[in-house]
């Protein structure tokens, strides 16, 4: 994995929009946030895409309303960031 592919992992799961707040999550479910919230550049699109591609995060909805999270290998992947 990339460390841009990690720091978007990071970016999804401490975003201000979760559920908790932006706080350190510590189930998969609190790693939820709104896509337009993390892809803010043409490059954070391709590394969220090569993300999506590897299975480590998923997407929902289109536009303005798409939400987006860790699956649970990004999950796991995010964990053992913070071991």
């Amino acid at each position: 994995m990339t460390a841009l592919q990690l720091n978007m992992i990071k970016k999804i799961a401490t975003d201000e929009y979760t559920p908790i707040n932006g706080a350190t999550p510590a189930r998969r479910e609190d790693a939820e946030t709104w896509q337009e919230m993390v892809i803010e550049t043409p490059e954070d699109k391709g590394v969220f895409t090569s993300l999506l591609t590897a299975g480590l995060v998923w997407s929902n909805g289109r536009g303005k309303d798409a939400a987006c999270g860790l699956t649970d290998a990004g999950f796991a992947a995010f964990s053992e960031l913070h071991k």
